[in-house]
């Protein structure tokens, strides 16, 4: 009795004891890749969260975002203490005093939700924005990533940019493969 077994997406008539050792080898084939993949998976977990080594990686991206937080929260302080002493001032004063003599305006509109015009603008503005500041760190951080060339401290996104550019175009060509002639 013959037993059909795939061959690579054929069916092929083969003996029933050649079918399971067929099958056998491909577990044992499979079985290995999934162990090397969770083996993978298994060394980048522990990478990931081995805080260390994330912040001797991402240090700088790390001091920016801690630079960029304290002046955010250092602009927000400044700009409430500026309004407070705007309202403790004369004008301040003189506003209050004609708002509570002069009620203000009800207006019967409700206020609108912003044009979808306005929104693709604010968001192109945006994108343009980003764009721009990454570019200036990109330029600013070439000249101090190039003298830490070879070392674990340049940033992932820059380490192009730490190479010479004839690297870089090595680095960024692909191969080209060569033609195949199906003739035979």
């Amino acid at each position: 009795m013959k037993a059909i077994a795939s061959d690579n997406g054929r069916a092929v008539s083969m003996p029933p004891r050649e079918a399971a050792r067929q099958l056998e080898s491909e577990i044992a084939a499979v079985r290995e890749e999934l162990s090397a993949l969770v083996a993978e998976l298994d060394r980048r977990r522990h990478e990931a969260f081995d805080v260390k080594l994330q912040v001797r990686r991402h240090g700088l991206e790390l001091a920016l975002t801690g630079v960029a937080l304290v002046a955010a929260a250092s602009g927000f302080v400044w700009l409430r203490s500026r309004r407070s002493r705007r309202r403790a001032g004369w004008r301040g004063q003189l506003e209050r005093l004609r708002e509570a003599v002069i009620p203000p305006r009800k207006s019967g509109r409700r206020a609108e939700a912003p044009r979808a015009v306005t929104s693709i603008l604010t968001a192109a503005a945006n994108a343009g924005a980003a764009v721009l500041i990454k570019r200036g760190l990109e330029r600013a951080l070439r000249g101090p990533l190039s003298r830490t060339r070879g070392t674990t401290l340049i940033p992932r996104p820059f380490r192009a940019l730490a190479r010479r550019p004839r690297d870089r175009a090595a680095f960024n060509s692909e191969p080209v493969a060569a033609p195949v002639n199906d003739i035979q």
